[in-house]
C-alpha cells in the first residue's frame, strides 16, 4: 500500500478500474456497499469528480476534500479519505470472490 497524489489518480483508475467489476464501499455520513458490473471508471484532475457509471449507476464523488489517498496494487484497492467524515475504498471484484 502506498499513498498517492491527486494528480496520480486518474491513470491508477483508468489502469485498475475501468471495465472491470467493482465494489464501491462507503463509510461514514452514508455508509453502503455497492456492485459496479463492467463500471466505466474516470476521474479528471480538472473537475476533481471521480466518475463511476455503468447501466444502472451513475455515480460521481467530488474529490476536492480528499486529505488522503492509498492504493494497493497487489489487492486491487483503492481507499480515499474525504474532510467531511466520508471515506471510500473501491476494490476490483474477482470471479472467485464474493460479497
Amino acid at each position: 500500500m502506498k499513498k498517492i497524489k491527486e494528480n496520480e489518480l486518474g491513470k491508477i483508475i483508468k489502469d485498475n478500474f475501468n471495465t472491470k467489476t467493482i465494489l464501491l464501499e462507503l463509510n461514514g455520513i452514508i455508509e453502503g456497499h455497492i456492485s459496479i458490473i463492467n463500471a466505466i471508471s474516470y476521474y479528471k484532475n480538472k473537475e476533481r469528480i471521480l466518475n463511476i457509471i455503468d447501466l444502472c449507476n451513475n455515480i460521481r464523488i467530488d474529490m476536492a476534500s480528499q486529505y488522503e489517498i492509498i492504493f494497493d496494487e497487489n489487492n486491487k484497492k483503492l481507499e480515499v479519505k474525504l474532510d467531511n467524515g466520508q471515506n471510500l475504498k473501491i476494490t476490483v471484484i474477482n470471479k472467485k470472490d464474493t460479497l
